[in-house]
């Protein structure tokens, strides 16, 4: 149980560092795209309407995983 604890201590911080990496690359790969479509007067189509949903949801679940986090190293603490 102890390896537990020290494992979400250890690799808590590279977890929260990647998300928000990922995050950060994403939503910019999403703008990139809407505004370069805009600039060149193309129509929006169904495939960015999916790419904008698709990163709603890639924040919903990057939210309940980072949420989560600390839970799991309480949870760990409490087995312990």
């Amino acid at each position: 149980m102890i390896d537990q604890v020290a494992t979400a201590q250890k690799w808590g911080p590279i977890i929260l560092r990647a998300y928000i990496t990922l995050v950060v690359l994403s939503t910019a790969s999403v703008v990139i795209r809407i505004v370069a479509k805009l600039k060149t007067k193309a129509k929006l189509g169904l495939d960015d309407v999916f790419i904008i949903a698709g990163l709603v949801l890639w924040y919903a679940e990057a939210g309940v995983d980072l949420y989560g986090m600390p839970y799991k190293a309480r949870l760990a603490r409490r087995q312990y």
